[in-house]
């Protein structure tokens, strides 16, 4: 129920409040990958790419089949224009999606 809250406040562009209901469903669901990339998304859009990979990679690490959380990666790395650790996450993405 959080999750949900904190994305249609993130969609409403409302991201501190979007934030306070992401944190409180990865408290309630740690493991759960969908509170994690949501935490991913909102802190991308707030401009803290490191808590956005951070909370993207622990989302992975729960759902390694997470095909939006590699893309999200990716599309930091493009950002940033530099790869993460050599990783290429676009390549994993469209790979997993393959399977």
């Amino acid at each position: 129920m959080y999750s949900l809250l904190g994305y249609c406040l993130y969609v409403q562009n409302d991201y501190q409040r979007a934030l306070e209901f992401a944190k409180k469903a990865v408290d309630m669901q740690p493991d759960d990958s969908k509170p994690y990339y949501i935490l991913g998304i909102i802190y991308k859009s707030l401009g803290n790419y490191e808590l956005a990979k951070e909370n993207f990679k622990k989302s992975i690490e729960i759902e390694p089949d997470f095909v939006d959380a590699f893309d999200a990666l990716n599309e930091i790395s493009i950002e940033q224009n530099k790869g993460d650790d050599g990783i290429n996450y676009g390549d994993i993405a469209i790979n997993k999606m393959q399977e």
